[in-house]
Parts: C-alpha cells; structure tokens; sequence
C-alpha cells in the first residue's frame, strides 16, 4: 500500500496514524454483512490494529486463548469471554480499550458495493473481505479504496 504523499490529506497511511495514535487495545471494524445472530456479530473482526505491547492486553489474550477453541474465530472469542459474567471485572475496567471504528469495514462473506462504501462511509480506506458486486472480477479478494476516495480528492 502506498501513501498519499504525506501531507496529512487523509490517505491509508494518514488514516492508519491517527487511528493508532488513541488509547485502545483492539480497533477495528464491526461486522457490515449479511445477517448474523448477535451473540456472532457483536465483535471486532480480527483483521484489526493491536496494542500488543500492553502487557495487561496480552494476559486476557492468553486468558481467552486458553477458555475457547479457536474454532469459533478467536477475534470473537475475545468479545466472548469479555460478555461472560465470570469477566465482569474486567469488561467493567477495560471495555472501553477495545474500540470500534470504521477506517476499516469487515464484509466478510457478503457482498457489497464499493461504489456505496465510499458514498457512506468517508474515513472508510480499507474493506475485509466480501466480494465488490461494482467489479465481480474481483470475486473473493481484498479491495482497498483508492487514497484519491480516501482523501476526498476524487
């Protein structure tokens, strides 16, 4: 990925900066696609920026890692046992740590239109997943918004 040439015009890179510049553990995305049950799609997609430097971070990971299976995707496995009652404490202490944005959109599975992302959604710079239904070539891969959207200089 590229930059937009600094300046702070608000590309991938601008964008990437002032996301990791708050206080958080975990930031990204909620879940956009097609319907899930809530107790699967309250979570934040894995697919994420972390705080895995935070030493208290990393023992609820470890906490997490060792009460689930990884079968049931470990980014909602930690929303899991954040929710559970034995984790009160610590969802009343450190829920606010783990923060939901939208730079990026989790799609995965589903479809969705680029062209409406980037009406909707102007801080939007990266999409997880899903298929683009504006360019079905593009079926099953990746698709970043171009820093020229992004920048609101389109």
């Amino acid at each position: 990925l590229a930059d937009n040439g600094g300046g702070g015009g608000g590309g991938f890179f601008d964008q990437l900066g002032q996301n990791y510049r708050a206080a958080f553990w975990m930031k990204g995305s909620q879940f956009h696609g097609r319907f899930l049950p809530s107790h699967l799609r309250f979570h934040i997609n894995g697919n994420a920026l972390y705080a895995l430097g935070d030493e208290r971070f990393v023992a609820i990971l470890k906490i997490v890692q060792k009460a689930y299976s990884i079968n049931m995707g470990y980014d909602g496995n930690i929303y899991r046992w954040l929710m559970s009652d034995g984790a009160f404490r610590y969802y009343n202490d450190y829920a606010h740590m783990f923060v939901f944005s939208d730079f990026i959109q989790n799609y995965h599975w589903t479809e969705y239109s680029l062209a409406r992302v980037a009406a909707t959604s102007a801080r939007t710079v990266l999409i997880h997943g899903g298929n683009n239904t504006d360019a079905p070539s593009l079926s099953r891969q990746y698709t970043r918004l171009s820093d020229d959207w992004a920048s609101g200089r389109d």
